[in-house]
C-alpha cells in the first residue's frame, strides 16, 4: 500500500467511526415522554393500498412544528375513523438535529413521527352464485360497501338486507343470501362471492276487507298496489294502507279506519292472502268550528287558517292542512311546541269540531350555525339568514332563510335542525346545506327556425372563489348567429344586500321583418351595468341599470331597403346607431325559489329611457310589466311537486324628441320560443312591420322527471300561450282569430333541463289561429328560462 492510499484509508475509517458515533448518540438520546416534540420528519409504515398523503392530511403532525402529547390520541382516533385500518399506532423517536419553533426563538431537538398502521384489505371483486332475477347494477347500487373500499364485514352483512329488500320489490320475498370471502394477503385484497337462493316469486291471491259499508270494496282496493294477481310487494303494504285510508276519509267518512294488514303465505310461499278490518263510520259534512285554550290568537285570527267551509263534504286533506296551518301560525310567534287536539262531535250528519290548543311556552334562538358546506365561505350563507341568536323563534323567518340560501343557485337542499339547550326556553338552530355543482363547461349543437344550425361553447360558474359570485363566458356561432358574451355579478356589496352586475357583449343576428325571418343582419356591441338593492328579506327589489350599445344594421333584404317612395317604419335604414339607456325596475318576489319555484308570486314594473339627457342617437322610452304566479297542484311523495305556472307580460316602446318612429330593431315581433309558441316571428302575429306594444300570457303545468335534493333537474310540461302585439291601444281586438289585431293562441308540450345557470328548453308548439298556408306547428330549442 502506498503512502497516499494509506492516508486515504485512515481518513475513511475515521469518518465512518465518527458517523457511527453520531448515529449511536442520536439513538441513545432520551425522549421527553410528556412532549411537546419538534417534528422534523414524518413517515408511515404498513401502507399497501392507501396513500401516505391520506394519513398525513388526517393527522395533525406538521414538519417544523411542535407536536403535543394529547394530540397522539386525537390522531389515532381520526385516522381510525377513516375506516381503512385494523390498527393505528404512533411512534416518536429522536433524530439528529435541532430546529427553532415557528412562533419563538427557542430551539428544540428533532424527532421523527411514524404512523404504524395495519391496513384493512381492499374489497376488490364481487361475484354471484344463483343470481337470475336481479341485475348486477341493482345489487351494487343497493350496497353501501363499494368496490375499492376498505373491506368492512359489518357493512357487508347489513348490505345483505338491502339486497333482500331489492328482491322483495320484484316479489321475491323469500330470498336468502350468504357469502364467501377469499383473501389475498400478498395483494391486500378480499374477494366476495354472494350465494343467492332467490326462491319463488310471490303473488297476491286474495285481498279481503272485513266489515264493509257504503263504499264499494272494489274502489277501495283500487288504491292499493297489492291486489289479486299482482306481484306481492311487502314494502308497499304501509303505503297501500295510507292510500286506502285517505280514499275513505276524502269521501266524507271522517271515522273511516282500516286495521293494519294481516298477511298469510301458503305452504309453498308462492301466494299471499291479505286481510283488513274496516270501520267505515258515518258520512258527514263539515260543521261548526270553535277553539279552546287559545290566548295568543283570537278565534277570528285562528279561523283564517281553516281550509274547509261549513256544509262542505268532509275531506281529510283540508282537515290536516288546517291543523298544520294553526301550528305554523303559533310557530311564527315563537310557540314551537303548540299542540292542536281536534275534538269531534257528529250531529245530524255534520262534524262539529273544537280545536283544543295547548299553546306551550315561547322559545328563543340561542345559537345559529350553518354546516355541510365544502367549497363556499361560511359568511356567504350566514349573511342570507333572516333569523339570528336572541330572536324569537319564527317559523316564517326560518323558511325565508332556507329560500334565500336556495336562491344562491348552487345549493341542492337546505335542511333545518333544532337542538335543545340547557335553557328550556331556548333552542339551537342549524341549517345543513347540500352544495350542488356550481359550474359547468358545455359544448353542443342546436337548431332553431330563426337562427338555423348553430354551435355553442360556454363556461358558467355560480360560486366563483366560494363567494357566490357568478361568471359566465359564452359564445354561439353559426351561419346566422355569432355571439360573444361575458357576464359577472355578485349578490352583495360591502356587506349590504345589493347586487352588482356587469355584462359585455358582441352579438350578430339575423332579424325578422314583415314576412321574412332573415330580413337583415343586426350587430350589437356594448355593455351594461346593474345595481340592485333588496329589502325586507329580498321580498322587495330595486334595480337600476345603464347600458350602451352600438347597433349596426346591414345586409338588408332588397325588398326592405329604404327608398324615397317608402314610408318610415315600412323599411329598414342601413347604418350604425348608438343607444344609451338608463332603467329602473321594482319587483315584489314571494317565490320559494327563484330558480325552480313551486309557489309564490313575482310582480315587477320597469321603466327605461334612451336618448334625451342620456345621450345616444335614439330617443325612446320603454314600459315593462310582468307577473309570474307559481302554485303546487300536487306534491307526489312529498318531493315531486306538479307545479302550475302562469305568466303575464306587457311591454311598450314609444318614440319622443328627435325620434319620430320606433326603428324596426326595437319593435316587438311575437312568435318563436319565448312568446307565443306555434308561430313564426315573421308575419304571423301582430302588425306586419312590428308592434309598439304587446301582451303575452303563458300557462304551464310542469311534471318533475328527475330531482336532485329540492331542485328539478328535468321536467315535462304542457303549455298554453296567448297574446299579440299592436301599434296603439285602439287596435286591440279581444277576440281570437287569424286577423292581425286578434289574439293568437298556441298549445304544446316541452321538456325542461336545469344545469348551473344554463336552463335548456325543448318545445313543440301548435298554433290555433293561423292564416291559410301557414305552418301550424314548430319545434323550438332554447337555452334560457321563459318564466
Amino acid at each position: 500500500m502506498t503512502f497516499s492510499k494509506r492516508w486515504a484509508f485512515l481518513l475513511l475509517t475515521a469518518l465512518t467511526a465518527f458517523s457511527y458515533a453520531r448515529a449511536e448518540n442520536a439513538q441513545t438520546q432520551e425522549i421527553d415522554p410528556n412532549g411537546p416534540w419538534m417534528i422534523c420528519s414524518i413517515d408511515a409504515d404498513g401502507l399497501k393500498n392507501i396513500r401516505k398523503k391520506t394519513i398525513t392530511k388526517t393527522g395533525h403532525a406538521k414538519k417544523g412544528e411542535l407536536y403535543e402529547r394529547f394530540t397522539v390520541s386525537d390522531d389515532i382516533r381520526d385516522i381510525s375513523a377513516l375506516g381503512a385500518f385494523d390498527s393505528v399506532e404512533i411512534d416518536i423517536s429522536p433524530v439528529s438535529g435541532t430546529r427553532k419553533a415557528k412562533d419563538g426563538a427557542e430551539v428544540y431537538p428533532c424527532h421523527r413521527l411514524t404512523y404504524i398502521v395495519k391496513e384493512k384489505p381492499i374489497f376488490d371483486r364481487l361475484t354471484y352464485d344463483g343470481r337470475k332475477h336481479l341485475g348486477k347494477g341493482a345489487i351494487t347500487q343497493a350496497m353501501t360497501l363499494k368496490l375499492k373500499d376498505p373491506f368492512n364485514e359489518a357493512k357487508l352483512q347489513a348490505d345483505l338486507d338491502r339486497i333482500k329488500a331489492k328482491y322483495a320489490e320484484k316479489g321475491y320475498v323469500n330470498t336468502q343470501i350468504t357469502y364467501e370471502l377469499t383473501t389475498d394477503e400478498k395483494l391486500g385484497v378480499v374477494y366476495v362471492k354472494l350465494i343467492i337462493n332467490e326462491g319463488e316469486r310471490v303473488r297476491v291471491k286474495d285481498v279481503t276487507i272485513n266489515g264493509g259499508g257504503e263504499l264499494p270494496t272494489e274502489k277501495i282496493l283500487k288504491k292499493a298496489s297489492n291486489r289479486p294477481g299482482k306481484v306481492f310487494k311487502p314494502q308497499n303494504l304501509q303505503r297501500d294502507w295510507v292510500k286506502m285510508m285517505l280514499f275513505g276519509r276524502n269521501k266524507g267518512y271522517s271515522e273511516f279506519n282500516l286495521s293494519e294488514p294481516q298477511v298469510q303465505l301458503n305452504d309453498d310461499k308462492t301466494e299471499a292472502n291479505i286481510s283488513y278490518d274496516l270501520t267505515e263510520g258515518e258520512k258527514v259534512d263539515f260543521g261548526t268550528v270553535s277553539f279552546e285554550g287559545n290566548n295568543v290568537f283570537t278565534p277570528e285570527e285562528l279561523k283564517k287558517q281553516v281550509f274547509f267551509r261549513e256544509g262542505h263534504l268532509y275531506n281529510q286533506k283540508d282537515f290536516d292542512d288546517t291543523i298544520t296551518a294553526i301550528q305554523e301560525q303559533y310557530a311564527d310567534k315563537g310557540y314551537l311546541q303548540a299542540r292542536v287536539n281536534p275534538v269531534k262531535h257528529i250531529e245530524n250528519g255534520k262534524l262539529n269540531l273544537t280545536f283544543d290548543i295547548a299553546e306551550g311556552r315561547i322559545f328563543y334562538i340561542d345559537n345559529v350555525d350553518v354546516t355541510g358546506y365544502e367549497n363556499t365561505k361560511k359568511y356567504v350563507f350566514t349573511r342570507e339568514l333572516s333569523i339570528h341568536p336572541g330572536d324569537l323563534y319564527d317559523n316564517a323567518k326560518i323558511k325565508r332563510s332556507q329560500t334565500k340560501i336556495m336562491n344562491l343557485g348552487f345549493i341542492n337542499d337546505v335542511q333545518v335542525d333544532l337542538q335543545p339547550t340547557a335553557d328550556p326556553q331556548k333552542v339551537d338552530l342549524g341549517f345543513n346545506v347540500v352544495e350542488g355543482r356550481p359550474g359547468m363547461f358545455t359544448a353542443g349543437l342546436a337548431m332553431s327556425s330563426m337562427d338555423g344550425l348553430y354551435g355553442e361553447l360556454s363556461i358558467n360558474h355560480m360560486n366563483l372563489f366560494g363567494r357566490a359570485q357568478r361568471l359566465s363566458l359564452r359564445t354561439m356561432f353559426g351561419k346566422e348567429i355569432l355571439d360573444y358574451t361575458v357576464s359577472w355579478s355578485t349578490p352583495w356589496i360591502y356587506d349590504k344586500p345589493t347586487s352588482l352586475g356587469v355584462d359585455l357583449f358582441n352579438t350578430r343576428r339575423y332579424r325578422s321583418f314583415a314576412d321574412e325571418n332573415q330580413a337583415y343582419t343586426e350587430k350589437r356591441i356594448g355593455g351594461r351595468v346593474k345595481v340592485g338593492p333588496r329589502f325586507n328579506d329580498d321580498i322587495y327589489q330595486l334595480s337600476f341599470g345603464y347600458s350602451f350599445e352600438n347597433i349596426d344594421i346591414y345586409d338588408i333584404d332588397q325588398r326592405f331597403v329604404c327608398t324615397p317612395d317608402k314610408k318610415t317604419g315600412e323599411c329598414i335604414e342601413k347604418g350604425k346607431t348608438n343607444l344609451s339607456t338608463i332603467s329602473a325596475d321594482f319587483a315584489v318576489d314571494t317565490r320559494d325559489n327563484m330558480w325552480d319555484p313551486t309557489q309564490g308570486w313575482r310582480n315587477s314594473l320597469g321603466l327605461a329611457l334612451a336618448g334625451g339627457p342620456i345621450g345616444g342617437d335614439l330617443d325612446l322610452w320603454y314600459l315593462n310589466a310582468r307577473s309570474i304566479f307559481n302554485y303546487t297542484v300536487l306534491n307526489v311523495g312529498g318531493n315531486y311537486p306538479i307545479v302550475f305556472v302562469l305568466s303575464n307580460k306587457f311591454g311598450s316602446v314609444q318614440a319622443y324628441g328627435r325620434t319620430t318612429e320606433v326603428p324596426p330593431y326595437e319593435k316587438f315581433f311575437l312568435g318563436g320560443a319565448d312568446t307565443i309558441r306555434g308561430y313564426e316571428r315573421a308575419g304571423e302575429i301582430g302588425p306586419e312591420y312590428g308592434g309598439d306594444m304587446y301582451y303575452v300570457m303563458n300557462a304551464e303545468l310542469r311534471f318533475p322527471i328527475a330531482r336532485e335534493g329540492r331542485r328539478n333537474m328535468a321536467q315535462f310540461a304542457f303549455f298554453f300561450d296567448l297574446g299579440n302585439s299592436w301599434n296603439k291601444f285602439s287596435d286591440l281586438d279581444f277576440s281570437l282569430g287569424p286577423n292581425k289585431n286578434q289574439f293568437k293562441a298556441g298549445v304544446g308540450v316541452g321538456l325542461r333541463f336545469t344545469t348551473p345557470s344554463l336552463p335548456i328548453r325543448i318545445d313543440w308548439g301548435y298554433g290555433l289561429n293561423h292564416k291559410n298556408n301557414e305552418d301550424r306547428s314548430h319545434f323550438y330549442f332554447n337555452i334560457s328560462n321563459m318564466m
